[in-house]
Formats: structure tokens, sequence, C-alpha cells
């Protein structure tokens, strides 16, 4: 059963305002945190066609470095935070072009302003293992 304590509510100019299955104690409307998503987890989605991914980021690629089986690309938000992402080998991504991302928000990681990780919600950590919604 969900109820208001197994999420937490994340807004910034890049990622619009998004609802995480995360607990972070303390944290009162208003707090600074630090989002992370590993490279690997952010995917290189279509901006045209829908997609099933809970969180979508855009930026424009900066550096574009093939290594073989897979290509390591870091790109520049429209807040102009500096990220990274790791696509297939065979991604056809030049350094100044635009690009969308989609991650699933059970792969990302939130900081409180005391540095300390928020805990993941285990209802919706387990549901989403079993493929329900």
């Amino acid at each position: 059963r969900d109820s208001l304590d197994d999420f937490v509510g994340v807004e910034s100019d890049d990622l619009g305002h998004v609802v995480l299955p995360l607990v972070l104690p303390g944290a009162s409307i208003g707090s600074k945190a630090t989002l992370g998503i590993r490279p690997e987890h952010l995917i290189h989605t279509d901006p045209l066609l829908s997609d099933s991914f809970d969180v979508h980021l855009k930026g424009k690629a900066v550096v574009v470095e093939r290594l073989g089986h897979k290509t390591e690309i870091m790109f520049e938000t429209a807040s102009g935070a500096n990220l990274s992402a790791i696509v297939d080998g065979d991604d056809p991504i030049h350094p100044g072009d635009e690009m969308s991302f989609g991650f699933d928000a059970t792969r990302c990681h939130l900081f409180g302003p005391d540095g300390d990780a928020a805990q993941r919600s285990r209802d919706k950590m387990s549901q989403k293992a079993a493929g329900a919604t």
C-alpha cells in the first residue's frame, strides 16, 4: 500500500517536477537535494516517440568518445549541468547534437542537504521488480 511517505517530489529546471519512490527523512518543501543517475542508466531516446521512462532529460552533446561497443557522451543541460551517459557504440551522435534521455525513477539516487542518501521505498521497488504498476 502506498502512502505519501513512500515518495519524494523533486523539481528542477531540467527535469520539471517528478515523483520518486524514495524516502528522504527530515526533508521539507524547498529543501535542497542532489539527484544522481549512473551514466549507464540514462537511455538515449527519440523525443518524437513515446516511451515508458518515468523521467526525461534533454541536453546538448559536448564530448563524444567512441569506445568500440559503447560510446560515452558528456552533455550539458539547459541549466548548465554537465552529465555523462553511456550509449550503444553504434549510436550516431556528434558533438553539438541535441539529445533526449529517459531513465527509470527507481534507478536514481537522491542526497539531502546533509549528504545522506535517500532510502528506497521498498514497496515501489518490489512492485517494479515484479512488473506491477
